[in-house]
């Protein structure tokens, strides 16, 4: 009788186990693909366009106190021009492009841990609010997929830990039970054969 209760401890205690491994296992897998996914989403700044020099001076100082924003920086059409002739290798037009004027931009990139549906219907109101002449872009499509597929993500998270639990708590119970009326029988037997 001993030895089926020593055997069924260690049973329970290998399920157990087992199940816990298997709990961090999807813990772990949650959090890589919560990663990566917001490591995606990081990539893409937002990107705002203006002909005016002036509206991105106090903007960028309302915007640089949010949490959810990592950087925000300014580029003059004279950066604009000097990166064009750098990046393309564009030789002799030099004199066109200081002729022309071309817009500010602003790039904005996003603390994505802190950047959820509020934070960029706030951003949108400030960004609205300070001038109505600048041009957002910014991939919103693939910024709501990135939102539901994490949301997706966290509530499979929290329904697996719950039906984990459920199953632990079942297991732990459903073996005590189990062994505790196969201790009886055994009790039984023994003492029907007068031991």
């Amino acid at each position: 009788i001993e030895g089926d209760m020593k055997r069924g401890i260690f049973l329970q205690i290998f399920i157990i186990l087992i199940i816990l491994i298997i709990w961090n296992l999807a813990h772990l897998g949650y959090d890589w693909q919560r990663e990566h996914c917001q490591t995606e989403l990081s990539k893409i700044p937002m990107i705002l366009i203006s002909s005016d020099d002036n509206a991105f001076s106090s903007l960028k100082t309302k915007i640089d106190t949010l949490n959810f924003i990592k950087s925000a920086v300014i580029q003059a059409d004279s950066t604009i021009s000097q990166n064009l002739l750098h990046t393309y290798g564009l030789v002799g037009i030099e004199e066109i492009l200081s002729n022309l004027t071309l817009p500010n931009i602003m790039k904005i990139k996003f603390n994505i841990t802190h950047f959820g549906i509020l934070q960029k219907a706030k951003l949108e109101k400030i960004i609205s609010k300070n001038q109505e002449d600048i041009i957002l872009i910014y991939d919103h499509d693939f910024w709501k997929a990135t939102q539901v597929r994490l949301t997706l993500l966290t509530k499979a998270y929290y329904l697996l830990n719950v039906f984990i639990i459920a199953v632990l708590l079942f297991l732990t119970i459903f073996i005590r039970f189990h062994f505790a009326i196969i201790s009886q029988e055994k009790w039984k037997i023994k003492r029907a054969l007068g031991g």
